[in-house]
């Protein structure tokens, strides 16, 4: 047995130098956001090896903007990129050329969320109230689809750009809810600031159930390089 698994042993390195040893194919991933707990599965796929193990040098990089993703893959100023499924719906109905390719997060994290002390209890509160979202159009059509089940008309609330500045923003007052701040982050963030903050799940407020994160390409990159994005889902998967 001790044999049997020097053996293997061998020939499992074995493979992986000659992994290492072939050329790589580089290629950049952009997420949707700055590095967080979201992206555990694509860290550990390249601390571990695996995507190099699957012929890959995956550089990851933050977005400048919380929009970026879609319009540049679709651009093709990058051939990869993490998404909201809705918004590449959205996109891909507008006429963009891209795809979703793999799933991230299979299940809403967006929530309107809002200090506890706000006095905000259902939803018809946000009446009169300011609202920071992260994420045009997206965050606009779903805030828009509670409002409108809370009997809200557009007139009720004023909705305001924030970008990344989802706590900054709850905190300093600025807005009195946010909606694309996601219930595994964002609020315990607040708590670690020692700010106690409550939230709307989207799909219980009705929006329907969706994929929160998606990897996504160009329709020309996927053409041209189906064994590249091939070997990227099955690293991830």
């Amino acid at each position: 047995r001790l044999i049997l698994l020097i053996a293997c042993s061998i020939i499992s390195m074995g493979n992986l130098v000659g992994v290492q040893g072939a050329k790589l194919q580089q290629i950049t991933l952009l997420l949707d956001w700055f590095p967080n707990a979201d992206h555990v599965p694509i860290y550990v796929a390249q601390d571990k090896g695996i995507f190099t193990k699957h012929g890959l040098e995956v550089e990851l990089v933050p977005p400048t903007d919380p929009a970026d993703p879609i319009k540049l893959v679709a651009a093709g100023k990058f051939p990869l990129a993490v998404s909201y499924q809705p918004s590449v719906t959205i996109a891909r109905a507008a006429g963009l050329p891209i795809k979703s390719i793999g799933v991230l997060v299979d299940h809403p994290l967006n929530t309107i969320s809002f200090l506890k002390k706000s006095g905000i209890e259902v939803p018809s509160d946000l009446r009169g109230k300011k609202i920071g979202y992260t994420v045009a159009p997206l965050d606009l059509i779903l805030f828009e689809t509670i409002a409108q089940k809370a009997g809200l008309t557009k007139d009720d609330y004023e909705l305001i750009s924030i970008g990344f500045n989802i706590s900054p923003s709850l905190l300093s007052g600025s807005v009195d809810a946010v909606i694309g701040a996601f219930w595994n982050y964002e609020i315990n963030e607040l708590l670690l600031e020692g700010v106690e903050a409550n939230y709307f799940p989207l799909e219980e407020h009705g929006v329907p159930d969706y994929y929160e994160l998606v990897f996504i390409t160009n329709d020309k990159y996927l053409l041209e390089n189906r064994k590249v994005v091939k070997e990227f889902v099955l690293a991830i998967k």
